[in-house]
């Protein structure tokens, strides 16, 4: 496993965090996003794909267990698109 490095002004990134965290619940601790519903599944999305700080590895590895993931899941979509939040459309 990889040692993730932390940014120098980590410290103002996680006191960011935490205030978010004191509004929605959790929060980024790479950005400062405050999660309304957290999960492990929305975390992997943000950090894989919306959030502006995490490290590309990082991102690269959330992409990576995003897509392992759902190559077990059958599509519940029957005439319609999945997107990739694994919704329906169309």
């Amino acid at each position: 496993m990889e040692e993730i490095k932390f940014p120098p002004d980590f410290a103002e990134r996680a006191e960011r965090a935490v205030k978010q965290a004191h509004k929605h619940g959790a929060a980024c601790i790479w950005c400062g996003h405050g999660y309304e519903d957290y999960s492990r599944e929305s975390e992997a999305e943000h950090i894989a794909y919306h959030c502006p700080d995490a490290p590309e590895k990082l991102k690269e590895d959330m992409r990576r267990a995003i897509s392992e993931r759902h190559a077990d899941t059958p599509s519940v979509c029957v005439g319609k698109k999945a997107t990739s939040k694994r919704r329906c459309r169309g």
